[in-house]
């Protein structure tokens, strides 16, 4: 898999920190959409960083479809935000006794944005890259996809619903397409961070992060994206673009402390 290093440069009590981010998993916190939902067990409990079936509380983690509201064959997908050439995909099943071997007889396949309206009713019309078919059940599974399998959105769809498709956590791996034409190559980019300080431009796109690397990781991969900002109460990670009235960046902030924002 190639490696995407990240340099951020954060200014601290007049220090430079350097820290560096290798490629990480690009489907975590990201939109998600499933076939049929069951019991309010929806579909971004697949990328919510929880990988266990049931918590301390006895809370179910994983998706749940409603096998009996439909014909059609259940599915899963997340919307990685841009094109990428997916590399790897890594799925966590159920591992209680009555149903660890549910996760068999599926497919994995990448699909590009078909630019039609209404994205999660029309994404399946896109071109489809085949990334793999597991037949066996097993509750972890570690797949490479061959080369040039790429697109837009990760969909995981079984070929019977004999057993159900319940996920409990769906990793994907692998480099930004800049133009779908063209691939990616490894690259160098600088960020400096401005602690407390939020940055007015145009919102792109809301997720989960688990750091502030995290966050301007998911920026740099994201087309358009000037500034990552970090809530570290919330873990939220915000993605802006430039605002077309307003390109000046020391203008461009207001005061938070629980922010941290990152500029491209």
């Amino acid at each position: 898999m190639k490696i995407t290093t990240v340099i951020i440069l954060l200014a601290v009590h007049n220090m430079i920190c350097v820290s560096s981010i290798e490629a990480n998993n690009i489907a975590f916190g990201k939109p998600t959409k499933q076939s049929t939902v069951s019991y309010s067990r929806s579909s971004e409990r697949a990328v919510d960083g929880n990988y266990i079936t049931w918590s301390p509380s006895h809370s179910y983690e994983c998706t749940h479809p409603n096998e009996s509201s439909t014909s059609e064959l259940s599915w899963w997908a997340v919307d990685l935000g841009g094109h990428y050439k997916v590399t790897k995909v890594v799925i966590y099943g159920r591992d209680d006794a009555c149903c660890s071997h549910w996760l068999q007889n599926y497919d994995i396949d990448v699909i590009e944005d078909p630019h039609l309206s209404d994205k999660w009713a029309t994404f399946q019309k896109g071109r489809t890259s085949h990334c793999h078919y597991q037949q066996s059940s097993s509750t972890f599974l570690n797949t490479t996809c061959p080369l040039d399998v790429k697109g837009r959105f990760v969909r995981i769809k079984k070929r019977s619903n004999a057993f159900l498709l319940c996920l409990c956590e769906v990793e994907v791996y692998g480099d930004l397409i800049i133009k779908m034409t063209e691939e990616s190559n490894p690259h160098k980019t600088k960020a400096y961070g401005f602690p407390g300080k939020v940055y007015n431009g145009l919102f792109l796109q809301k997720m989960l992060a688990r750091s502030n690397f995290e966050c301007t990781n998911q920026c740099i991969r994201q087309i358009g994206c000037c500034a990552g900002i970090y809530n570290k109460a919330t873990k939220e990670c915000s993605l802006m673009r430039k605002s077309d009235n307003n390109e000046e960046t020391i203008h461009s902030f207001h005061e938070d402390d629980d922010c941290s924002t990152f500029l491209i």
